[in-house]
């Protein structure tokens, strides 16, 4: 399993960017065994489906997005659309694909900020950039 960590960057859900302020991600893969009487006394093994899930917090800002916030488009949902653009870890990398928000925390602060805290899963094609 290969974990991911970031800061900074961004997250666009359904259309609206949203600065992320962390993130993580899983990818794991099943392993499947191919094991036959050719193999010897050894188990033989090659990488099967993978998949990637993981958590990210991120802020609306009505002085910076402009927009309504993502309320619609952040609620749990097939086929979320994702772009994750990673930070400085990453020099700038992005990490595209759909899935699901199976969980979706709304906080309001005082100063205007709305903080987006979620877990996501992909379905389908991950595509590294």
């Amino acid at each position: 399993m290969a974990v991911i960590l970031g800061h900074s960057g961004d997250v666009t859900i359904g259309g609206t960017a949203l600065k992320l302020r962390e993130w993580s991600a899983d990818i794991t893969a099943e392993k499947v065994d191919i094991s036959s009487m050719a193999s010897g006394e050894w188990r033989d093994h090659v990488v099967g489906i993978k998949h990637l899930e993981g958590s990210a917090t991120a802020l609306w800002d009505s002085q910076f997005n402009g927009s309504a916030p993502p309320y619609a488009t952040a609620v749990p949902q097939n086929g979320a659309a994702f772009v994750l653009n990673l930070g400085a870890t990453h020099a700038g990398g992005q990490v595209t694909f759909n899935g699901i928000i199976e969980k979706l925390s709304i906080k309001a602060a005082f100063e205007g900020a709305i903080e987006y805290s979620f877990d996501f899963t992909s379905s389908g094609t991950v595509s590294f950039t």
